[in-house]
């Protein structure tokens, strides 16, 4: 009942969709929340308390503008016999999360199929990543970008990045073939109050490649548990078989080139540095 919210701290919601609507053969048009799930969320957060989400969907639903009336969210999909008894965890600090979206979350059901490591266009920036000129707009009623990238989410504490480097900045194809990586690493920080685990991504860009290729691909991961004020280095090794992709006729290329290497929390890190692949 309503009536009953001026006697509580925050209001925990628990919203979601049925099996019967997900998986194969169960597609629907419209993937925003249900429309009496957001009437009913509106009314709760109308009475003035902070208002968590707990999600349990199949898809990634387009939240758009019931966004808003949420003060924390926490996807749990459809995670099982145990959701409840993780979700009381973590919305009680008993757990500090450490998860990451693996799929973009879309703003509206007519920007799927919306993907991080969409392919290159003629264009100077893919819509995903952002715009820069008005021309690369995809849409004039809202921004092209996701709600939350593939690779999104948050912790209780917080995290820096700083000191990226890369071991080499030239290496052969021969060199990959024969088993030899390139290193990166990159100090990783714990900054905040509490105890943490920050999930490293490691991104690659192949810049001119002569095929149609990913804007940025997800080549490594690597989980570090940080004490507050803790500071440790994630590394990762990018060799051929990080570096190659497979044409159309099956064969598997390590193609030559500049090729761009982003990490951080997210699809959309900003801590790059470049290296070359040669004949």
């Amino acid at each position: 009942c309503l009536c009953e919210l001026a006697r509580v701290d925050a209001v925990i919601l628990v919203l979601g969709e049925s099996y019967r609507v997900t998986g194969e053969a169960n597609s629907l048009c419209d993937i925003s929340l249900p429309r009496e799930q957001l009437e009913f969320v509106k009314r709760v957060k109308n009475a003035g308390k902070p208002v968590i989400g707990v999600l349990c969907f199949a898809r990634p639903i387009a939240l758009g503008d019931a966004e808003k009336y949420f003060d924390a969210i926490l996807y749990a999909w459809h995670s099982g016999t145990k959701t409840a008894e993780s979700a009381a965890k973590i919305i009680s600090g008993r757990l500090n999360p450490s998860g990451r979206l693996p799929m973009s979350m879309p703003r509206a059901t007519g920007q799927i199929p919306i993907y991080y490591n969409t392919n290159k266009t003629g264009r100077r920036r893919t819509s995903y990543y952002g715009e820069e000129n008005v021309w690369v707009y995809s849409y004039q009623d809202m921004p092209s970008t996701p709600l939350y990238p593939f690779g999104y989410g948050l912790s209780y504490t917080e995290f820096s990045y700083s000191d990226i480097k890369i071991e080499k900045n030239e290496i052969t194809r021969d060199e990959l073939l024969g088993g030899n990586k390139i290193k990166v690493s990159i100090d990783v920080k714990n900054t905040g109050n509490f105890p943490g685990t920050e999930t490293v991504q490691c991104y690659i860009n192949n810049v001119a490649p002569g095929y149609a290729r990913p804007v940025r691909e997800l080549k490594g991961i690597c989980g570090l548990r940080l004490e507050p004020g803790e500071k440790k280095t994630a590394e990762f090794y990018l060799g051929a078989e990080e570096l190659s992709f497979f044409a159309g006729d099956g064969t598997r290329i390590t193609a030559a080139g500049e090729y761009e290497v982003y990490v951080g929390p997210s699809c959309y890190a900003k801590n790059t540095v470049k290296f070359r692949v040669t004949q």
